[in-house]
């Protein structure tokens, strides 16, 4: 083994990196404390709160999962972060991300939490790309999202000066801010992050469950399977179809992951 690769895969192993045989950064294994510190160390905090919708889940930080939801998958999971407004963050044991948010959504929305970095870095609002998730084909969700970008002037708002109290920024637009996160966090960029966040939803979600233990009545959605699902939520019975096709074909009801606001 040449001398310079050898140093390569020595470098790789010490942190955590996976390096392809062209010598190219793959992908780096996190744990839920690697994520939790590295947010903590950023001084990017109101960055990564605004672009990425996280918060770190530090120690004696809000309640954690909550003990009547039930994460059924056969490796383990662990919580790394809070979306803000109740939702949270798992890192599955094969790598996974897993979302679940506080209107009773739960599906995978990354391979692994590069690709986390880089799909919501990559897609300003991506919380609101969810949405259009549930298209039959990526031309079909990329199509409708173009057009949602079109109508609410999405791009042109990242080149404003952050929207709300500009002085929890260490950057002064949105656009900066998420260059400064994915520069941060040294994850490989995504060519794109759309179409990552569309195969991450539509095919990583069959074997992982989201359900309530017990009678309880905020929710129960079944990830990855053409089931659809009762939710109980404020006493009113909703019909859920499947996480995939729930974004888009149920919006129209009112139904969807994610607010009807544009976020940054």
């Amino acid at each position: 083994m040449q001398a310079g690769l050898k140093g390569i895969l020595i470098s790789a192993v010490a942190t955590g990196w996976m390096v392809a045989a062209g010598g190219s950064a793959v992908s780096r294994e996190w744990s839920a404390r690697e994520i939790v510190a590295e947010i903590e160390n950023s001084r990017l905090a109101g960055e990564i709160n605004a672009v990425m919708a996280l918060e770190a889940a530090s120690e004696g930080y809000g309640l954690g999962l909550d003990e009547r939801i039930e994460i059924i998958f056969a490796g383990g999971q662990e919580l790394f972060g809070y979306d803000g407004a109740g939702g949270t963050y798992h890192l599955l044991s094969d790598g996974r991300i897993l979302y679940i948010d506080s209107e009773g959504y739960a599906g995978v929305v990354a391979r692994d939490f590069d690709d986390f970095v880089g799909i919501t870095t990559g897609i300003p609002d991506w919380q609101t790309a969810l949405r259009f998730m549930g298209k039959d084909t990526l031309h079909g969700a990329r199509t409708e999202w173009t057009a949602f970008l079109v109508q609410w002037n999405v791009q042109a708002q990242q080149d404003q000066p952050w929207p709300y109290m500009p002085e929890l920024f260490n950057t002064p637009t949105p656009r900066q801010g998420r260059k400064a996160i994915a520069d941060y966090f040294g994850s490989p960029i995504l060519p794109d992050a759309f179409a990552s966040l569309y195969r991450a939803v539509n095919t990583l979600n069959a074997d992982v469950t989201v359900s309530p233990k017990g009678e309880l009545p905020f929710f129960a959605v079944r990830s990855g399977d053409c089931a659809r699902v009762a939710a109980v939520q404020k006493g009113a019975m909703r019909q859920l179809g499947p996480y995939a096709r729930r974004h888009g074909a149920d919006t129209r009801a009112g139904i969807g992951f994610g607010s009807p606001h544009v976020r940054v």
